[in-house]
């Protein structure tokens, strides 16, 4: 509640969706995320749940599903673009994704991690990331023309209706 509370005072606005560290989330912070004003958590398919002694369970998520008599919704990244990890070959992975969600009719949201674009440390690191960034916004935009790009916060107030 501290944090979401600084987060309105600063910004003037609280924030709509909650991402466990880790992925790791015990139904018991239901409240407390409620209680904050938050209404939907962001889960893997399957998440990391500890137990009361100390163990961590896989607990399966599906879109949209709901919790806490409907007031928490969960919502599921289904796709991954992540260049400059070791196991990342092209975007068609990402693609794959996209195609996947869009024939279950769901929206295809994309997880990625800010050190994919960031060049500090590394300039080749940032440049790789934007270049096949750069190469999969074309490739989604020829694919599927009418494509809409969204920030979390409008796909979630999309996803509340």
């Amino acid at each position: 509640m501290e944090g979401v509370n600084l987060l309105e005072q600063l910004f003037g606005s609280t924030p709509s969706a909650f991402m466990p560290r880790n992925s790791v989330f015990h139904p018991d912070f239901e409240d407390t995320v409620l209680q904050a004003g938050i209404p939907f958590l962001v889960v893997g398919h399957k998440n990391l749940t500890p137990g009361n002694n100390g163990d961590l369970t896989l607990t399966n998520f599906t879109f949209r599903q709901k919790i806490k008599k409907g007031k928490l919704n969960f919502y599921i990244r289904n796709c991954a673009f992540e260049p400059n990890d070791s196991h990342y070959s092209s975007i068609n992975s990402t693609l794959q994704q996209m195609a996947a969600a869009f024939t279950w009719h769901k929206p295809a949201i994309i997880s990625t991690h800010r050190v994919n674009f960031v060049g500090g440390l590394n300039k080749a690191n940032r440049d790789k990331g934007l270049d096949e960034l750069n190469q999969l916004v074309k490739a989604i935009v020829k694919r599927w023309p009418d494509v809409e790009f969204m920030s979390t916060a409008n796909m979630l107030k999309a996803l509340k209706k």
